[in-house]
């Protein structure tokens, strides 16, 4: 016997698919939903990516305006290293900024602290914009330590704190160039060792003949040593500028014809890097070997 399907079961067919075609508009109004809400917030985002890069910029150009005021300390917008410092670096009072076209772009605001006469400590605050907005402000702030370095004068071309040996052949001339002022040609706390053909020069009010008692000064007092010595802050301010500059050394070092010594600021650390205290072993300390060439 055979079967044939009635319209019923016909109808009963077509009628099931009236759900899964909802269904699939309700997925698809979700999805293009969603898809409108994330494009809607893109703008947003790209908007606060960009305030908190230009607020980074005013964080970093604060920084510079401090350093350029500690550094004409006697100018009439300088910043002395002692004392109160004076508004707008005592964090009281926005500093704006704006484009070339003069459209107001933020504001940075600068603290400078700190004590003594040769470390003060600076803070930059970048907003954008100057004044907080509907859709609020970006705010980056960076901190730092402002150190001012001493430049001593030191009594002779080398100055030693310790005994000084001089090789066979070389020479030191202080006496050619005077703008240091008279300067003896070598100085140690210790003995001076002269070797043969060796010559040493300098400006100390003698005659021309190198190897004098006012060209090679030795056994004098360490104290005159000690009061030219960088304190510990200075020395790793000194240390900084050798590595951004690439004149920062550990141990061991020889300079000659093949490596000539560079010009400007050179540190030579000891092996480990760490401060030379009276427990440091011998073979953690640096060696300066200046050749030919």
């Amino acid at each position: 016997m055979i079967f044939t399907p009635t319209s019923g079961t016909k109808r009963a067919e077509r009628g099931a698919v009236v759900p899964v075609v909802l269904l699939i508009l309700l997925v698809l109004s979700v999805v293009l939903v969603t898809l409108s809400m994330l494009t809607g917030q893109e703008p947003l985002v790209a908007r606060n990516h960009v305030m908190i890069a230009q607020a980074q910029a005013l964080a970093e150009a604060g920084l510079e305006r401090a350093l350029w005021a500690l550094g004409r300390p006697e100018s009439a917008e300088g910043v002395a290293w002692s004392g109160p410092a004076p508004a707008p670096y005592d964090g009281t009072g926005l500093m704006s900024v704006a484009t070339e076209t003069g459209a107001a772009l933020g504001a940075f605001l600068v603290t400078i602290s700190g004590d003594g006469d040769r470390q003060r400590q600076v803070v930059s605050v970048g907003l954008v914009p100057a004044e907080p907005g509907p859709l609020g402000r970006a705010r980056q702030e960076i901190s730092a330590t402002a150190v001012r370095l001493r430049f001593p004068e030191p009594p002779a071309a080398i100055a030693i704190r310790g005994g000084l040996e001089i090789g066979d052949g070389v020479a030191v001339d202080a006496h050619g160039d005077g703008t240091c002022g008279d300067r003896a040609g070598t100085w140690s706390t210790g003995a001076t060792t002269i070797g043969a053909g060796a010559q040493v020069q300098g400006r100390a009010g003698d005659t021309q003949v190198p190897n004098e008692g006012a060209d090679v000064q030795q056994q004098q007092a360490p104290a005159g040593f000690d009061a030219l010595a960088f304190t510990a802050a200075e020395l790793e301010a000194l240390k900084a500028v050798a590595r951004v500059r690439g004149t920062y050394y550990r141990g061991a070092v020889t300079f000659d014809g093949a490596r000539r010594m560079p010009d400007g600021l050179i540190f030579v650390d000891t092996v480990s890097g760490l401060p030379i205290t009276d427990a440091t072993p011998e073979s953690d300390l640096a060696a300066v070997t200046i050749g030919d060439g």
